[in-house]
């Protein structure tokens, strides 16, 4: 079972240095779907985590998202980022009987997240082609001194790991299949 740590806090092996969190999203805003912001943490002078990322997508390997990924290759990389030692948190939000707003559901999480990510320095979202809004007017707002970066997946490998991790607590909330969460081992899921 995976352990859940509700609400905030920071793991005692964190202690106050410099710290990058890759931010990702995984949603549905149709009735029983759920919106999750999910953040990898790690320190940020961790010169050996992008080697150790690339290891697992091996000679250049294009990294599919998550929903796209073989069921058999989402549990080795979801068991594989687990060594990895980062720490793993996601707000998620839940949709109700009718369509909801991705703006809305987005707005809670980051609202939360942000929250979470206090002692984080440095935002890093994957670049979506100029989408801009939500994050830096969210998570940059909650801390005046934490930069928000929109960056190239392929220059930072963490965003790897962050959207297997999104994709594996959507898999766990929407669809009722919590073996992906599991694989990954102790993560922290901020609910209402």
């Amino acid at each position: 079972m995976p352990s859940h740590v509700r609400g905030s806090g920071v793991s005692p092996a964190f202690s106050r240095s410099l710290r990058t969190a890759c931010v990702d999203e995984a949603y549905d805003i149709w009735p029983g779907g759920a919106y999750v912001l999910a953040a990898v943490v790690y320190p940020g002078q961790d010169a050996a985590l992008p080697d150790r990322v690339r290891e697992l997508w091996p000679g250049g390997q294009d990294h599919p998202p998550f929903c796209r990924e073989d069921p058999k290759r989402r549990l080795f990389l979801a068991e594989a980022s687990a060594r990895l030692g980062l720490r793993m948190i996601a707000a998620v939000e839940t949709v109700g009987a009718a369509k909801a707003a991705a703006e809305q559901l987005r707005e809670c999480c980051v609202r939360r997240l942000s929250k979470a990510l206090a002692d984080v320095d440095t935002v890093l979202v994957e670049s979506r082609g100029g989408r801009r809004d939500w994050l830096t007017s969210g998570l940059g707002r909650q801390a005046p001194l934490r930069t928000v970066s929109f960056v190239r997946a392929s220059d930072v490998p963490a965003l790897r790991v962050v959207d297997l991790f999104a994709g594996a607590v959507y898999h766990d909330v929407v669809r009722g299949n919590p073996v992906y969460v599991t694989a990954l081992g102790t993560i922290q899921v901020l609910d209402k």
